[in-house]
């Protein structure tokens, strides 16, 4: 990996259907509107010549959790419980920071960047000169 390369922590995936888990009318940045929807975190990593998925994480909106019947129907597991997307990308970005993932920049969608606790704890995170 390069050490100028780019960390990405983005949300999207368009899914219709009324049975698939997590899907609900939300805002999508994809769709750049409310669609009936699944969403997901998904980290990655770029640099010049290498593009990679590091891993990724379903948002389960509050109306899910709410309905354990609805998820058990749907096979989510029994200890699924809400996070915001900024929480998920918070986790996701930790555990490369603890693996030492090189890279000069990290970059992320709306849904991340408008959280001023994601940001606080990113600068927290990194110490620059």
């Amino acid at each position: 990996m390069d050490a100028g390369g780019v960390l990405v922590a983005e949300t999207g995936l368009l899914k219709k259907g009324t049975k698939s888990a997590r899907v609900q009318r939300q805002y999508s940045g994809p769709a750049g509107r409310v669609v009936n929807c699944q969403l997901r975190v998904v980290f990655g990593y770029t640099a010049k010549e290498t593009r990679t998925l590091i891993e990724r994480e379903p948002y389960s909106p509050k109306s899910w959790i709410a309905d354990p019947g609805r998820c058990r129907e749907a096979r989510m597991p029994d200890e699924t419980e809400f996070a915001t997307k900024p929480v998920l990308a918070r986790a996701m970005v930790a555990r490369r920071w603890d693996t030492r993932v090189p890279a000069r920049w990290l970059t992320a969608d709306e849904s991340h960047g408008q959280d001023s606790l994601f940001r606080t704890w990113l600068v927290g995170l990194c110490v620059c000169p």
